[in-house]
C-alpha cells in the first residue's frame, strides 16, 4: 500500500512524507529515499549514529547512574513516606 502522508512534511523541504509498509515494517520515506521506521505508530527520525566527544561521555556516565536510579528513588521513597504510591500520588497532587 502507497499513500501520501500530508500531516507529517520533511522540516527541510517542506515536502510530504510517503508512508509505506511491507509485512510488518512501516516506515515514511522522503522524495530522496530516505527513511524513517515507525515502531508502534511512533516515528524514529533519530539516526543510529556512534556518540562522540561530551555526549558518548555523558551517555556512558548517564547509563552508570540509571542502573541504580530505579532503586534509590523506591527506598528514598519509603523513607519519606513509607509508601512509595502515596509518594507519587502527592508529587502528582502539588
Amino acid at each position: 500500500m502507497r499513500q501520501t502522508v500530508t500531516e507529517i512534511l520533511r522540516t527541510q523541504t517542506g515536502k510530504p512524507l510517503r508512508y509505506f509498509h511491507k509485512d510488518k515494517n512501516k516506515f515514511l520515506q522522503t522524495q530522496t529515499d530516505e527513511k524513517y521506521p515507525i515502531d508502534e505508530d511512533i516515528i524514529c527520525f533519530l539516526k543510529d549514529t556512534p556518540l562522540t566527544g561530551n555526549n558518548e561521555k555523558y551517555q556512558k556516565m548517564y547509563d552508570r547512574f540509571s542502573m541504580f536510579y530505579d532503586l534509590s528513588t523506591k527506598i528514598y521513597a519509603r523513607l519519606k513516606n513509607g509508601n512509595e504510591e502515596q509518594n507519587y500520588a502527592i508529587s502528582f497532587a502539588t
